[in-house]
């Protein structure tokens, strides 16, 4: 670290993690843990927080499982498949060596996190190339990751959209932000049947790392305040003044009735030009008329109603809207996706998945909606699709 080509700042006090980074990319600043070490350190909203050492090593992906075939785009309607657990992907990458870390940081059952944001480097202090996009120079893996989520683990797939996990095929928005998968949302929610506003939110980030659904506080008060007025009864808990608190567990004798509470409805813009450039990536109808997969043609079928003029949609509910000349893709949350089940001391408890934080105008979609939707990172065409997943990811 003392090399003044690999070093940029001097050995750091213990005040290290206030310093900002230089805008240089090869900015590097020694660590206080080992002066021959360059030092990170990361600050999460929540206030958790971890410092440490750079250290390099082989990431490998896929290379330890069990051998499971995955199918990508190309792979339908010639029946080809990759054998994602023969080899791996593999490739030295830099990351980080946690030294010490604050108590809300640490999990007994994780040993690590594994970045994956859009970045293609990281300056925290020390800059260097994230470890995803290592491994995408060095394998030449397409740019993009499937991730779909469940209660006990979930699946990742490098390189390709694995349509395996879903139920329905995935509608895109794009993303703009060069450091987050931020993404455009319509400026109203539903909750049961009362339309809020939205317009004070100007940041909607899908973060993988983030458990709960997070919305501002003007939000949460607003969906509190419609379930302490309409909803409470749902649950026998008109009584209580805290029974809809943010992300707080609840002792619930009957768990039946939580499906009397109401569902949340978020609306996705949806950019037609992104879904043709998708369509432009399936075979074409002769190749799916010679093809005896039927999958393909499913998801060309559902493609097609998914993304038509659904003014004329059956039913008080559809997943999707015309509003004029925008449409809009519902994500929507039952209560059995935002109530979430917990056991301890072998007593079960529902905890509410929706966290209110002071972030102004922000929102963050974290795991608790990911547990129903499949998420797609299209990385190359900086694009995030959505959609609902099959039971346990179709495993």
């Amino acid at each position: 670290c003392s090399d003044t080509e690999m070093c940029s700042c001097p050995v750091l006090s213990s005040a290290a993690q206030n310093i900002q980074a230089s805008s240089n990319s090869k900015s590097r600043c020694c660590s206080t843990f080992n002066a021959s070490h360059c030092y990170f350190s990361l600050l999460y909203a929540d206030g958790a927080k971890a410092a440490g050492s750079l250290l390099q090593d082989t990431l490998r992906l896929g290379g330890s499982s069990p051998s499971s075939s995955v199918r990508s785009e190309e792979d339908y309607g010639n029946e080809r498949t990759k054998e994602s657990g023969s080899g791996g992907l593999a490739s030295k990458v830099v990351f980080g060596g946690i030294v010490e870390n604050s108590k809300d940081f640490d999990r007994d059952s994780v040993d690590g996190i594994f970045g994956m944001s859009p970045s293609t480097t990281s300056c925290r202090p020390s800059c260097f190339k994230t470890a995803l996009q290592t491994l995408v120079d060095e394998t030449k893996v397409k740019n993009l990751f499937t991730m779909c989520l469940n209660h006990e683990g979930g699946v990742l797939t490098m390189g390709a959209v694995d349509y395996s996990v879903f139920a329905e095929p995935p509608i895109y928005v794009p993303y703009t932000s060069k450091s987050v998968y931020e993404i455009p949302m319509g400026d109203a929610f539903i909750v049961g049947k009362k339309v809020l506003s939205l317009r004070q939110v100007n940041r909607v980030i899908v973060d993988s790392g983030t458990t709960l659904l997070v919305v501002p506080s003007h939000v949460f008060a607003k969906i509190k305040e419609v379930f302490e007025v309409e909803y409470c009864s749902a649950l026998g808990l008109c009584r209580e003044t805290d029974w809809f608190e943010s992300a707080t567990c609840y002792d619930i004798p009957n768990p039946k009735v939580i499906q009397n509470l109401p569902t949340i409805k978020f609306q996705l813009e949806i950019d037609e030009s992104i879904q043709d450039s998708y369509d432009k990536n399936m075979p074409s109808h002769e190749e799916i008329a010679q093809s005896t997969d039927r999958y393909w043609h499913w998801m060309v079928r559902s493609r097609a109603n998914l993304l038509k003029d659904l003014s004329a949609s059956s039913g008080p509910d559809p997943s999707a809207t015309s509003k004029g000349s925008r449409r809009f893709y519902h994500l929507s949350l039952e209560p059995s996706v935002y109530m979430l089940k917990s056991v301890v001391n072998e007593k079960q408890y529902y905890c509410l998945g929706i966290q209110s934080f002071d972030l102004q105008d922000e929102m963050i979609l974290g795991n608790s909606l990911m547990l129903k939707y499949g998420i797609v990172y299209d990385r190359e065409a900086k694009r995030i699709g959505f959609g609902r997943t099959k039971p346990n990811c179709g495993r």
